[in-house]
């Protein structure tokens, strides 16, 4: 299990707000993909001056065994109160904590999409990608990782080993 410090994810999360405003300028929306990833898409949003939405996406029960795979469902009620049924324009900044295999990405932006304007641009990013992601996924990250065993300030303690993981010096 690898362990990142307050200090360290206030550093990836101030990369990773420049990496955006580099790559996509203003951001009008910010979703969160809830628990592990509504702390970093909320300290993204307070950087950017940005409103933030939090939706939910989870592996079906009887695939939870699999490792980072399998169908996801996502929640997306906060997501339908903020646009009043409205199109959402871009673009639109998608925030986990970190991309294991791709799978809750993928299908959070299947399930964003069609609450868009064409051709609107969903950008996903994460502050960790492992050695087994989509390499197409996520758009922007700080740190590329071995393993999805990682825990941040704002999780769970881990009931195994950590060891500390240095704070980013480059973006990727």
């Amino acid at each position: 299990m690898r362990q990142f410090s307050s200090e360290d994810c206030s550093v990836a999360i101030a990369t990773l707000a420049s990496l955006i405003l580099t790559h996509l300028g203003a951001v009008p929306l910010i979703v969160g993909i809830g628990r592990r990833g509504e702390a970093p898409a909320r300290k993204i949003a307070h950087r950017l001056g940005a409103p933030v939405v939090i939706i939910t996406a989870r592996r079906q029960e009887s695939l939870a065994h699999t490792r980072y795979t399998g169908t996801v469902s996502c929640d997306l009620t906060a997501l339908h109160a903020f646009r009043r049924h409205e199109l959402l324009a871009g673009p639109i900044l998608l925030v986990d904590d970190i991309c294991n295999s791709g799978a809750t990405l993928t299908a959070a932006l299947a399930a964003i999409q069609p609450l868009t304007k064409p051709d609107t641009h969903i950008c996903t990013a994460t502050l960790c990608r492992t050695s087994d992601a989509d390499p197409r996924l996520p758009d922007l990250h700080v740190w590329d990782v071995p393993t999805p065993l990682v825990a941040f300030p704002w999780t769970t303690s881990p009931s195994t080993p950590i060891r500390n993981v240095p704070s980013p010096e480059q973006p990727p």
